[in-house]
């Protein structure tokens, strides 16, 4: 029994960019193909219209698992930054502040920022020079944050899993 890949039609090896299977199955061409027929006679409506926008995710191939919760923390907006904690507590954007910079604590700012994490963050722009086609010639900082964010590299996405652990266990 192998691991059907839904999105490459790959028998043997799911190409890592692909649908995860909805259950296991012998073959991975009639996944495939049911799970088309499923779409064609009608079922998995939504599915369908997004299928080509999906993809694995790859900052999940990551092996230290801390980083790959730290990352999946920050894009889900399920952390202990101001901006998450204010809101819960029905704060006012102005009252969530950093504690170190006086400014509201959003994710840019704790990725892009924050003064308290000046020398992680070299370790981040290190690798996102290398890893980011012209980095540093990205038009605004929002942009940067963006390509960072889309982490389509197993070393940035490490380089950014370490800076959040890293980060985290120094604000606390």
């Amino acid at each position: 029994m192998i691991t059907a890949c839904l999105y490459c039609l790959n028998d043997n090896e799911p190409c890592g960019m692909c649908l995860p299977p909805l259950r296991p199955v012998a073959c991975a061409k009639a996944a495939c193909l049911a799970l088309r027929t499923w779409i064609a006679i009608g079922f998995l409506t939504y599915f369908g219209m997004v299928l080509e926008l999906l993809r694995f995710e790859l900052y999940l191939n990551i092996e230290n698992p801390k980083y790959r919760i730290a990352i999946s923390e920050l894009r889900m907006s399920a952390h202990s930054l101001a901006i998450e904690m204010g809101r819960h507590k029905s704060q006012s954007l102005s009252d969530r502040l950093c504690t170190t910079c006086n400014v509201p604590e959003t994710e840019m700012h704790h990725v892009m920022f924050c003064s308290k994490f000046d020398k992680l963050r070299i370790k981040l722009f290190a690798v996102c020079r290398k890893e980011i086609r012209y980095f540093d010639k990205l038009i605004s900082e929002e942009r940067r944050f963006c390509k960072i964010l889309e982490l389509n590299t197993i070393p940035l996405a490490n380089a950014l899993g370490h800076y959040l652990t890293q980060a985290s266990i120094t604000m606390n």
